[in-house]
């Protein structure tokens, strides 16, 4: 029969079949008995949770520490048994088996499914001496645990994951773990045994050659093999060194005798002759263990049971054994499949959780629950929103292009006219309003600033720092700055938005990529005013982070936090004034004006109110301002596009500081042939020169004359 359905079939009888009566089985051939597939009932696929959340692959440090430290408290850890049974270990070297326990150390778990295991304990929590002479104070890591050697996590519900050491680790730095240190293919290797013989020794015949491996001098090498924690492994022929031999210490060591005789934790070979090995590798065993990346292929020991055994191959599952007795289970709470599950990232919508009233102990901030409204989705078409903001009794919602805002408790109902109205209702997130102007935060939710109803932030894709007021948005950006924000903004890797309360500014601080930067191109802060109603100046301070906190702004460098505008330190020394993180900066003053750039204008003097002017100590004019040389302020260029000028210092006039603008003395170096003072034939410098001939005048012009 085709698979489209068409054509016939044809049942055919091979063999006669006889009924219970000897009686031949009539057949009738127009009709069939066909077994059909019972309906499908739909039902409701429980299951009892057997355990949490176990990690497969250890792939990433979250799910490596979720293996390994699944505890959310910091002074919690778990129980790491040695599962492998070790043949006289260090724990008691006069039975067959011993089993090794330690903790990791809580907080240090790094990338690569590399874990750290400093401590030995027995079952009583009593911490072990690997053997007499070891030294205590190096908490015995590494001792015990070698390569493939499996190890059981315990935790404290008595959920039990199983795991392979892989390796031996060394930390780098804080989330990278490299191999450590091996010293490969020492040769000339002698197992012996000595009195008494609880534990196995190794003798290396060449003390110079296996110093070298150490990188040490001689003198060093006998502290570095004397405190040797090492893994051996290797050997060739039948001589294999297994797994778990370690060097827990020397027994004697000189440089100027070609032999090292070291103490092994445990038997290797029989009593008897010495057995000569080669190729033996010392691994550096640092208390770092390298797990095996593939946990799924290892058990799992759940921490309940649902049966008790009585030895005899009987099993009950009944609370006392009774007949029809309640069974042993998890309890009422079970959880269904959903087909839908996994990790889903929704960046244009927001989930709330249940309301909470101190008032009426209420407190369901924990609940998540989906049968209700709890969901409110903003237009994908903004992008994701980057950071959320209280204004009054509403929601302000900052995405990448668009600031909306999101009632709060209330909804809004457009009339026929287009106009809405504000109703009460029982939605916590409402309507959706965005803001007039085609404007957003990018992605640098970092830029946004507070100060009571005005919201400050920049837009990176739009090159535009914003205000959003009672007025709604602005872009602040425009006042004077506009090219420059342009052009800085696109070459930032992130912007520090902060309001200092005490100048009442906006400071926004711009780091420049490390590509983008150079001698011109540093990372600066810029401030915006709002009494000034524009920006006002540029700072040398560069923070991390910034906040102003009771009336004080503080800022937040390398760790530290600084408090600004402060006299006095904590010391009660003076506060030099513009030193930021430790580093002394000058302030600078640049003026630029230009009233009618059409006409040529003439300036003659300047003056300013302020503080102390630089003075230059000078006996020679005969003025009694300048006998001591003083900081202060001064003119370091006056530039016009005609001439050039200085300013040498300032004299104080009843609180005021006055002096003329003197005009730079034409030399080579910056002759302008263009300027009237240079024009004209000249000064004649030699009067020798016979007639007719020629001669040097100032400024390098040569003419021909015919006048000495």
């Amino acid at each position: 029969m085709p698979h489209n359905g068409l054509g016939s079939f044809v049942i055919e009888t091979l063999n006669r079949i006889e009924d219970e009566d000897s009686e031949d089985i009539t057949i009738t051939t127009d009709r069939a008995c066909w077994e059909t597939e019972p309906k499908s009932e739909e039902g409701l696929d429980i299951y009892y949770e057997a355990s949490a959340a176990i990690p497969m692959k250890l792939d990433s440090l979250e799910n490596n520490s979720l293996f390994c430290l699944p505890s959310v408290s910091p002074r919690r850890s778990t129980r790491v048994q040695l599962d492998k049974r070790i043949v006289n270990s260090i724990i008691n070297s006069s039975t067959e088996q011993g089993i090794l326990f330690g903790r990791p150390y809580v907080g240090k778990v790094y990338t690569n499914s590399t874990i750290e295991i400093r401590h030995l304990y027995d079952g009583s929590d009593q911490l072990l001496r690997a053997i007499a002479d070891f030294d205590e104070t190096n908490e015995y890591r590494g001792i015990g645990l070698g390569i493939n050697d499996i190890v059981a996590l315990k935790r404290k519900d008595g959920l039990t994951v199983f795991n392979k050491i892989k390796d031996h680790m060394q930390i780098l730095s804080p989330g990278v773990a490299t191999l450590s240190e091996r010293f490969l293919n020492v040769d000339n290797v002698s197992l012996y045994y000595f009195a008494p013989y609880d534990r196995q020794y190794m003798w290396v015949q060449n003390a110079i050659n296996f110093g070298a491996f150490t990188s040490a001098s001689a003198a060093t090498q006998a502290s570095l093999v004397f405190n040797s924690r090492w893994q051996v492994t290797g050997g060739s022929g039948s001589n294999i060194l297994p797994d778990g031999v370690f060097v827990v210490g020397a027994g004697e060591f000189n440089a100027n005798t070609p032999f090292t005789l070291l103490t092994l934790n445990r038997q290797v070979v029989p009593v008897g002759p010495s057995v000569v090995v080669n190729n033996v590798n010392f691994i550096s065993t640092t208390g770092y263990y390298k797990l095996d990346e593939e946990a799924y292929k290892y058990p799992v020991k759940l921490s309940w049971f649902n049966c008790y055994s009585f030895g005899n191959g009987v099993e009950s599952d009944r609370i006392r054994d009774d007949f029809n007795a309640p069974q042993i289970d998890n309890g009422c709470r079970v959880s269904s499949t959903f087909l839908e599950y996994g990790e889903e990232t929704i960046s244009s919508g927001l989930i709330h959780s249940g309301l909470y009233n101190s008032i009426s102990s209420v407190n369901n901030l924990n609940e998540f629950n989906m049968a209700d409204k709890i969901t409110k989705n903003l237009n994908p078409a903004y992008g994701s929103i980057q950071a959320l903001k209280a204004l009054d009794n509403n929601l302000v919602s900052f995405t990448e292009d668009k600031v909306l805002k999101v009632l709060s408790n209330k909804d809004a109902v457009f009339n026929a006219d287009g106009n809405s109205q504000l109703v009460a209702t029982n939605r916590v997130l409402g309507d959706a309003t965005p803001f007039a102007g085609d404007y957003g935060i990018s992605k640098n939710p970092e830029s946004l600033a507070v100060d009571n109803y005005r919201m400050y932030f920049t837009d990176k894709q739009r090159g535009a720092v914003l205000r959003l007021s009672m007025d709604g948005l602005t872009p602040i950006s425009n006042v004077g700055m506009k090219s420059y924000f342009r052009e800085k903004l696109k070459i930032c890797n992130t912007i520090i938005g902060s309001f200092d309360i005490v100048n009442g500014e906006y400071n926004t601080t711009l780091n420049i990529a490390s590509s983008y930067q150079s001698d011109t191109e540093q990372p600066i802060t810029v401030s915006f005013n709002e009494a000034g109603k524009g920006w006002v100046s540029f700072k040398s301070f560069v923070p991390d982070t910034a906040v102003s906190v009771s009336g004080k702004y503080l800022t937040a460098k390398q760790n530290k936090v600084y408090e600004h505008y402060r006299d006095f330190d904590l010391n009660g020394n003076i506060v030099p004034r513009n030193n930021f993180y430790g580093t002394q900066y000058n302030s600078e003053l640049e003026m630029i004006f230009n009233d009618t750039p059409s006409s040529i204008k003439s300036f003659k003097a300047i003056n300013y109110e302020g503080t102390q002017s630089r003075i230059i100590q000078n006996y020679a004019d005969g003025m009694d301002y300048n006998l001591f040389n003083k900081n202060g302020w001064y003119v370091d260029s006056f530039v016009t596009d005609l001439q050039e000028g200085k300013v040498p210092e300032f004299i104080e006039k009843e609180g005021k500081w006055f002096n003329y603008i003197k005009g730079i003395s034409t030399d080579l170096s910056n002759i302008d042939a263009s300027e009237f003072s240079v024009q004209g034939i000249g000064f004649p410098n030699d009067t020798n020169t016979p007639f007719g001939g020629y001669g040097d005048v100032t400024g390098e012009i040569k003419d021909k004359g015919d006048t000495p």
